[in-house]
């Protein structure tokens, strides 16, 4: 069973205080194997915006232009920052468009291997863990997506934990396929090298996983990850205690499809840390 790959991001931005502690983080995924960052970000049209260039083109081509710059000038402040730190990095020229789908199509474009999220901005990201944009970015990627959890002490945005620093928790569920998060999972715990709870939720705890489930364990040992497993019920806040209790520093999840779906939406909307869902 091959792990994933994690060579290149594609990272959206929204251009708010998140985004500004989110470029101090990136740096922690070369222990992932990063290596290429393509910085996005899409400036979703509003009603007011379509009303004004109804009425005033020129007005609307002005504004439109101001924003684009005003989005290419930070990104490109983000990508000397990023460059300095040892990665590859392209800026993606800003899109007007729904932030969704502006990101799936820019992940396909740029082949990347994973999408990159921060939660919490002031922008269209705000809603990301509350929101449509973070449900339909997760649901509809083929590629796992990573979001950053922000940190805040005294009520001001710090730098949070690097994901891989441990450690992990992977809910493997009897209603996902196992596939996919077992190849994000042997990639994450053989680099991080940190302890990994593997947990494998059905709802008769005394259950035995799958095969994939116990080759995957069976490989993580084999690679010198010490691994803790227990198999639990369909209960996410229980998860969610037991991920905040061995303060992990990423919780690796399916894609919420399927009857999995309502227990990993419940996760990534809670959750103290970062996420890591893989299709």
């Amino acid at each position: 069973m091959p792990g994933a790959r994690f060579e290149t991001a594609l990272v959206a931005f929204d251009l708010s205080a998140v985004s500004d502690i989110m470029v101090r983080w990136l740096p922690g995924l070369r222990r992932l194997g990063t290596r290429r960052l393509i910085l996005f970000h899409a400036i979703p049209p509003t009603e007011v915006e379509e009303a004004i260039e109804r009425l005033y083109t020129t007005i609307a081509e002005e504004v439109k232009r101001s924003l684009r710059e005003s989005a290419l000038g930070k990104l490109r402040r983000y990508a000397e920052e990023l460059q300095r730190a040892g990665f590859e990095v392209e800026v993606a020229e800003p899109v007007f468009e729904d932030p969704t789908r502006a990101i799936l199509g820019a992940a396909e474009r740029y082949q990347a291997d994973f999408i990159v999220l921060g939660s919490h901005g002031r922008r269209w990201l705000s809603y990301l863990l509350l929101g449509s944009v973070a449900e339909e970015v997760i649901m509809r990627s083929t590629r796992p997506v990573l979001v950053m959890r922000p940190a805040k002490e005294d009520g001001r945005l710090i730098l949070p934990p690097d994901p891989l620093r441990g450690p992990l928790v992977a809910v493997f569920h009897s209603g996902a396929p196992a596939r996919g998060l077992a190849e994000c999972l042997l990639t994450v715990a053989a680099r991080a090298k940190v302890e990994t709870i593997v947990i494998y939720v059905h709802e008769d705890e005394a259950a035995e996983p799958g095969e994939e489930v116990l080759q995957t364990l069976e490989r993580l040992r084999g690679e010198g990850v010490e691994v803790r497993y227990r198999v639990a019920g369909d209960d996410p806040k229980a998860v969610l205690r037991s991920a905040e209790e061995a303060r992990a520093t990423l919780i690796i999840l399916p894609s919420p499809r399927d009857s999995a779906a309502p227990f990993v939406d419940t996760v990534v909307r809670h959750s103290k840390t970062h996420i890591l869902v893989c299709p």
